[in-house]
C-alpha cells in the first residue's frame, strides 16, 4: 500500500513544515505526524503463556539457586564474625540498617528513585516517549501513560542512578546512617554554616563541611542534574518535534544558569583565597540573572506563539534585543571577575599577597590539614639534637646496625625452606626483647599447585608450619624456638599469600591479581587432611561457619567440589588471608594497613598476625588531605583465626573537632586495653605514617614567608623509604621507624631532616630532625652513595654483581653517619662484601667487609698514645666468635721501654670489662694459661646491663722486661653480642681506656 502524503493547507500546495495550519491538518490525537496503527487481531494467550513461564524460571532460580547461593556467604560471614570477632554483627555492618550500597536494595537508590520520578511527574515529562515515538511509531503518549512510564520503567532507572549519589566514596549513605544512629546532628542552619566557613576565617568545623559536602551536596547536584536532563529534553522537543526558537534559547539559558547554581554549591567544599571569594560572586550573577533571562525568554516565546502559531523563530530585530540583553548579563555576571583584576595583578605586592592568599587561603589549609592528618604529632628538633643527645657507646651503636636489608633477607630466607610446596610471606622487621630480626612466616607455594579444586579449597594443601627469622646484623638463621618461644613446627592456618619480592626474586615475575596462598575458602572434613609429608597439624578449631541445605550445597558446588556437596552439613574456613578476614568487617572509612606483621606472646608460646585499622575520612574544604587515626589493631589468631581488637594505647579522643566523625568506630568495636607483652612489639602502621608524612612534607610550613618562597618543602630522596631500624634519640637503644628527606625542588640533593616514629613506651611520638638552622648543608642519601662509591671504587669494582642495600642514618661518634651495604649477587646467592660509614657533614668515609670494620676505619678515636712513653701495649680481640666450639682469641702485648737498670719496677694491671643486655642471660669465662689461674672477676649490674669486670694481668715488670699473653673469651650462650673494653694501670694510674668494642657471638 502506498504512503498516504501529507495534506497542506490553503495557502501551499504542498506540505509546508514551518507552517502551523499544515501541522495541525496532519496532527492524529494531537500528533504533528499522522501513524499508522497496527491492523489486525492479535492473540495474547501466547505471549501471556510465555511471560508465565519465564517468571517461573526466573521465580525458581531465586528460590533454588540466586538467594542460597548469595546467603550462603552472607551467613558464613555472620556466623564468623559473631562467634570468632566478639560477636560482631555482620548484618548490620554489611546493610547499615538499609544505608549500604553494598546490597542492591537500599535507601540511597530509594531516595534517587523517588527524587528523580517525582521531578519527572510533575508535570509529567513526555518528551522522551515522543521522541522514542517518532522511531517507534507509537506516538505521543498521554500525561497518564507518562506518569505510569516515570514510575514504573522511569523509577528503576533512577533507583540505580540514585547510586551515584555515593560517588564521594559512600558518603551520602554513611552520613545519613550516622545521622540515622544519633552520631552526628543535621542542623537547620547547616548551609549557613557551611557557607560561614568560607567567610570567616576563624572558622574550623569540620562535622557542618562533612556533612554539607556528603549529604546536601549530593542531594542537590542530583536534583539539579535531573532538571538539566528534563531541560535538555525540552531543547530536543523544541529542535526537533515542534520548532520554536525561543524556548530552545530559553532552556538553553536555564540549563546554563543551573550549571553556575551547581558549581555555586560546590563552593564550600573547596579551598578558596580572598580572590576566589570575590569571583564566586560572579556564579551567583550568573545563577539568578542567566536562569531569569532564560524563563522570561520561555514566557514570552509561549506567549508569542499562544497568540500566533507562526512566530516561533527569531526575527532579525528580536535577535538584536536578545544579543543587546545577552551581552548586559555576560557583563553583569562577569563583573566580580573584573573586580578581581587589581588584587590579582597586585599579588606580587607583600601585604596583597599575604592578605587575600595567605591569610584566607593557605594558612587556613595549613591549620585545617595538621588538625585533619594529626600532625600534631610532630615534635621538631635541630638535627643537633639527634647528634647530642646519643648516649649509646659507638660500639654499641654500630652493634645495632642493620648491615642486612629486606632483598637479601628473602633470598637468604627462601634458600632455607625444606619443601617444593612452601613459599614466604611477607618479610617484616620484628622488634623484640630488645633486638632486631628479619621474620617471614611460610606460606603454601600456589606456583606448585594446579589449581584444582583439591588443592585449593580441601585440607589437602590448608596451612604451612613454622617461620623464619634472620639477625639483621649477623645475617644469620636463628633458633625461634629460644628467639621467640615459639615451637619451630607452628602451624599457620590463617595467614598471607606469597610476597611480591618472594615470587620476583625466585620466579622472576608477580602476577597481579593472582589466586595466593589463603585466598581461597577451605571446605572441612575431607580425607585429604594430613596429605604433605612432615606436617604434623590438622586444624582442630571451630569452623568459621557451617551451612545445611541448599546454602551448602551450592557454597560447595561452587568452589569446585561436587563430591561433597550433597553433604548435610558443610563446614567451612572462609576469609582466611588475614588481610581479607579484618577488612571484610570494616565499616566505611575505615582502612587496614597492607602491612600485617607478626607478635608472639612469648609466655604462651602463641603467634598472631597483628592488622593496623585507621581512619580514613575526606572531608574537603581547608582540609587538604582526609581525617586520619590510628585505631588500634586486630589480633588474628594464626591457629584458630580468632580475631581480638586493641585500641591504640595513645588515641585521643578529647578535644578533637574531628572526633564525631569518627566516635561511631571507637563505639562499635569491641576494643581491649593493649596488654604490656603486645605494647613491645605494636608498630605504628607505615601506610598511616606514610600519608601523614606526606601531609607534613607541606603542612609543616607555618610561616607565610617561607611558604612563599617554598625553600621548606619536602621530598622523598631517591630510593626513600620508611625504614624501621635501632637508634638512640636521647634514651638509649630503642625501635623507630625513620624516614630521610629532601628539600623539595632542589637540584643539589641536601638533606632537609629526618622524620622519626617512636615505638614502646614512646608509642606514637613523631619527630621531626630539621636541618634547616644547622649552619651548614648535610648531603642527601644519594650525595652519600656517590660518595661511597667514588671513594670505594676499586674495591666494588671487584665484586660480583655488586648492590648498594639500604642507605641508613645512624648517630656515631658526635655526629651522624651514613650507613651503605654493599652485596655481591651471583644467581639466588648474596653475601655482604663491602660496608660502609659516611659522614653527613664532612663526607668523611670509612669502609670495610663489615659495619665494624668500617667503623674502625674511620678512626674517629684518632691514634692511641700512652702516658707513660716507657711502657708500650696493645690488645687484639677477634671480632666474632661461634659458640662453643670456637672461643674468641685474644693478645696482650705490654712491655717495659725503659733503658735505665736503675729505674725501679712499675705495677702494671690489666682490666677486661665485658657486658652484655641482662635479658640475654648470658655468662663469660676465660681460658687462660694455668699459672694466671685463679682469674679474678666482679660482676654486677648497671641498668640494662650486666658487667663482668676480668682482671687478666696483675704483675710486675723490670726494666725491659715483657709479656705477651693468648687466650680465649668464652660464653655460655651463643646468637648474642656482648661489649668489651679494655683498661691499663700502671702503678696505679689509668694510662689507657680503649673504645668499646663488641664481639658477634654465632651459634
Amino acid at each position: 500500500m502506498a504512503k498516504k502524503s501529507k495534506k497542506s493547507c490553503n495557502r501551499h500546495k504542498t506540505f509546508n513544515y514551518y507552517c502551523e495550519d499544515c501541522q495541525r491538518i496532519n496532527q492524529f490525537t494531537e500528533e504533528r505526524f499522522q501513524y499508522s496503527r497496527f491492523k489486525g487481531k492479535v492473540s495474547y494467550r501466547r505471549y501471556i503463556l510465555i511471560a508465565i513461564v519465564v517468571v517461573a524460571i526466573i521465580a525458581a532460580l531465586g528460590v533454588f539457586w540466586l538467594w542460597p547461593a548469595w546467603y550462603g556467604d552472607m551467613s558464613l560471614n555472620a556466623q564468623l564474625y559473631n562467634d570468632k570477632a566478639g560477636g560482631l554483627d555482620y548484618f548490620n555492618f554489611f546493610f547499615l540498617n538499609g544505608w549500604s550500597t553494598k546490597f542492591i536494595f537500599n535507601w540511597t537508590a530509594l531516595i534517587g528513585a523517588i527524587i528523580g520520578s517525582i521531578i519527572m511527574s510533575i508535570p509529567p515529562e513526555r518528551n522522551l516517549l515522543t521522541l522514542i515515538g517518532t522511531k517507534l511509531r507509537f506516538g505521543k503518549p498521554t500525561r497518564g501513560k507518562s506518569l505510569l512510564f516515570w514510575w514504573t520503567i522511569g523509577f528503576v532507572m533512577f533507583y540505580f542512578l540514585g547510586l551515584l549519589l555515593n560517588v564521594n566514596s559512600g558518603g551520602f549513605s554513611w552520613t545519613l546512617y550516622l545521622i540515622d544512629n544519633g552520631e552526628i546532628v543535621l542542623s537547620p542552619n547547616l548551609i549557613l554554616d557551611a557557607f560561614n566557613v568560607i567567610f570567616n576565617q576563624n572558622s574550623i568545623d569540620f562535622v557542618t563541611i562533612y556533612i554539607y559536602s556528603n549529604l546536601l551536596v549530593p542531594i542537590i547536584s542530583f536534583i539539579m542534574g535531573v532538571i538539566i536532563f528534563r531541560l535538555i529534553l525540552n531543547v530536543a522537543k523544541y529542535v526537533y518535534l515542534r520548532r520554536n526558537d525561543y524556548l530552545v534559547m530559553g532552556n538553553v539559558l536555564v540549563i546554563i544558569g543551573l550549571v553556575c547554581g551547581l558549581v555555586f554549591v560546590y563552593i564550600p567544599t573547596l579551598s578558596l583565597d580572598g580572590i576566589n571569594v570575590i569571583q564566586i560572586l560572579a556564579l551567583i550573577f550568573g545563577f539568578f540573572s542567566i536562569t531569569a533571562l532564560g524563563t522570561i525568554i520561555c514566557i514570552f516565546g509561549k506567549r508569542k506563539y499562544k497568540k500566533d502559531s507562526k512566530n516561533y523563530i527569531f526575527a532579525p530585530y528580536s535577535q538584536k534585543k536578545l544579543i543587546f540583553v545577552i551581552v548586559v548579563i555576560v557583563v553583569f555576571t562577569i563583573s566580580p571577575l573584573i573586580f578581581s583584576i587589581g588584587p590579582l595583578l597586585n599579588l606580587n605586592n607583600t601585604a596583597v599577597w599575604t592578605e587575600q592568599q595567605w591569610t584566607k587561603k593557605y594558612k587556613r589549609e595549613v591549620e585545617w590539614t595538621r588538625l585533619a592528618a594529626g600532625l600534631d604529632m610532630f615534635e621538631e628538633r635541630p638535627i643537633q639534637n639527634f647528634t647530642e643527645s646519643s648516649t649509646t657507646l659507638d660500639a654499641e651503636m654500630v652493634s645495632k646496625v642493620r648491615q642486612f636489608d629486606q632483598n637479601f633477607a628473602v633470598q637468604y630466607l627462601a634458600a632455607s625452606i625444606g619443601s617444593t610446596f612452601e613459599g614466604l610471606a611477607d618479610s617484616d622487621i620484628i622488634y623484640i626483647n630488645n633486638k632486631e630480626y628479619w621474620v617471614a612466616p611460610k606460606t603454601v607455594r600456589f606456583s606448585e599447585i594446579t589449581g584444582d579444586a583439591v588443592q585449593t579449597n580441601t585440607e589437602l594443601y590448608d596451612h604451612v608450619e613454622g617461620f623464619l627469622a634472620m639477625d639483621t646484623f649477623t645475617g644469620d638463621l636463628v633458633n625461634v624456638t629460644e628467639t621467640f618461644n615459639i615451637t619451630e613446627n607452628y602451624p599457620i592456618f590463617f595467614g598471607e599469600s606469597e610476597s611480591q619480592r618472594y615470587l620476583e626474586q625466585t620466579l622472576g615475575f608477580f602476577e597481579e591479581g593472582s589466586l595466593g596462598a589463603y585466598d581461597s575458602d577451605i571446605i572441612l572434613g575431607t580425607e585429604w587432611s594430613l596429605g604433605i609429608p612432615n606436617n604434623e597439624f590438622r586444624y582442630e578449631g571451630d569452623p568459621d561457619g557451617t551451612l545445611t541445605g541448599l546454602e551448602g550445597f551450592w557454597k560447595t558446588l561452587n568452589i569446585g567440589l561436587f563430591a561433597y556437596a550433597f553433604q548435610t552439613d558443610h563446614q567451612y574456613l572462609i576469609n582466611r588471608n588475614v588481610r581479607n578476614r579484618v577488612s571484610e568487617i570494616l565499616l566505611p572509612q575505615l582502612r587496614i594497613d597492607n602491612d600485617p606483621y607478626l607478635v608472639f606472646n612469648m609466655i604462651q608460646g602463641k603467634m598472631y598476625y597483628a592488622v593496623s585499622i585507621y581512619t580514613y575520612i575526606n572531608v574537603g574544604s581547608y582540609a587538604q588531605f582526609p581525617i586520619l587515626r590510628f585505631l588500634g589493631i586486630s589480633l588474628v589468631d594464626v591457629i584458630s583465626g580468632e580475631m581480638t581488637f586493641y585500641q591504640n594505647p595513645t588515641l585521643e579522643t578529647s578535644n578533637d573537632p574531628t572526633y564525631p566523625l569518627w566516635k561511631i568506630y571507637v563505639d562499635q568495636y569491641n576494643w581491649q586495653a593493649t596488654p604490656t607483652w603486645l605494647e613491645e612489639q605494636l608498630r605504628y602502621p607505615e601506610d598511616l605514617f606514610e600519608l601523614q608524612l606526606e601531609a607534613n612534607y607541606i603542612y609543616h610550613v607555618q610561616n607565610s614567608v617561607s611558604w612563599r618562597r617554598a625553600d621548606d618543602f619536602h621530598e622523598r630522596p631517591e630510593d626513600g623509604d620508611l625504614f624501621y631500624i635501632e637508634s638512640d634519640l636521647g634514651d638509649g637503644i630503642e625501635y623507630i621507624g625513620l624516614d630521610l628527606v629532601e628539600y623539595k625542588g632542589l637540584t643539589a640533593t641536601l638533606l632537609a631532616g629526618m622524620y622519626v616514629i617512636r615505638h614502646g613506651t614512646h608509642f606514637g611520638e613523631a619527630i621531626f630532625y630539621y636541618t634547616r638552622d644547622s649552619g651548614e648543608n648535610l648531603i642527601g642519601p644519594k650525595t652519600a652513595r656517590e660518595t661511597y662509591g667514588s671513594e670505594a671504587t676499586q674495591e666494588i669494582s671487584l665484586i660480583s654483581g655488586a648492590r648498594n642495600g639500604n642507605t641508613l642514618l645512624y648517630p656515631i661518634g658526635g655526629s651522624i653517619y651514613y650507613y651503605i651495604p654493599t652485596y655481591s649477587t651471583a644467581g639466588s646467592l648474596q653475601q655482604l662484601k663491602l660496608a660502609g660509614f659516611v659522614e653527613a657533614f664532612s663526607r668523611d668515609v670509612g669502609y670495610g667487609d663489615s659495619a665494624l670494620e668500617a667503623y674502625v676505619n674511620l678512626n674517629l678515636t684518632g691514634d692511641e698514645a700512652p702516658s707513660n712513653l716507657t711502657i708500650s701495649y696493645n690488645f687484639e680481640m677477634e671480632s666474632s666468635m661461634n659458640y662453643p666450639e670456637d672461643p674468641a682469641n685474644f693478645v696482650i702485648n705490654i712491655q717495659n721501654l725503659d733503658t735505665n737498670f736503675s729505674a725501679p719496677i712499675v705495677n702494671v694491671k690489666v682490666n677486661l670489662s665485658i657486658y652484655s643486655s641482662t635479658t640475654n642471660n648470658v655468662d663469660y669465662n676465660l681460658i687462660l694459661p694455668d699459672y694466671l689461674n685463679p682469674i679474678q672477676n666482679t660482676t654486677y649490674i648497671d641498668g640494662i646491663y650486666t658487667r663482668v669486670n676480668f682482671t687478666v694481668v696483675d704483675t710486675t715488670l723490670y726494666f725491659g722486661e715483657g709479656l705477651v699473653l693468648n687466650g680465649f673469651l668464652n660464653t655460655t650462650k651463643g646468637n648474642v653480642i656482648v661489649f668489651y673494653k679494655w683498661n691499663l694501670i700502671v702503678d696505679g694510674i689509668m694510662i689507657y681506656e680503649s673504645p668499646v668494642n663488641f664481639l658477634s657471638v654465632f651459634e
